[in-house]
């Protein structure tokens, strides 16, 4: 399977937008390998999480708080002001990974692929991959 990539806009600010449908269709016909999705963007991430909508604040509320107190951050003075974005974006990664067997993606009941935008609104690309 060639590379497939998505396009996701984002909101203005910080949201989480669950993605696993949109990467699930994209491995129809594919009966076995390891799937990689990633994104290339550097104030953006990818997480395996629950896609509840108090649970998705939760996450934001948490890594917003480690931040917090550690500021004033030198990226801003070079008009900067998305210093907790990229820092945010290293936290939660990237990319996720799983297997597909049997034309069934192995990944967990309530284990949605998310993604983190820190820097909206943009538009985003999504890439995945299947090692067969």
């Amino acid at each position: 399977m060639k590379v497939e990539t998505l396009v996701v806009v984002s909101t203005p600010g910080r949201s989480i937008i669950n993605v696993t449908s949109c990467v699930l269709e994209k491995l129809r016909g594919v009966e076995e390998g390891v799937v990689f999705v990633t994104t290339p963007h550097t104030t953006a991430g990818l997480f395996f999480g629950e896609d509840d909508p108090a649970l998705c604040r939760d996450y934001l509320k948490v890594v917003e708080g480690l931040l917090a107190p550690l500021g004033p951050f030198e990226h801003v003075g070079g008009n900067n002001p998305n210093t907790e974005a990229h820092i945010m974006s290293a936290m939660f990664g990237a990319q996720v990974s799983f297997t597909v067997e049997n034309t069934i993606p192995l990944i967990g009941v309530y284990q949605g692929i998310l993604f983190l935008e820190m820097d909206g609104p943009k538009e985003r690309k999504i890439h995945i991959r299947v090692i067969e």
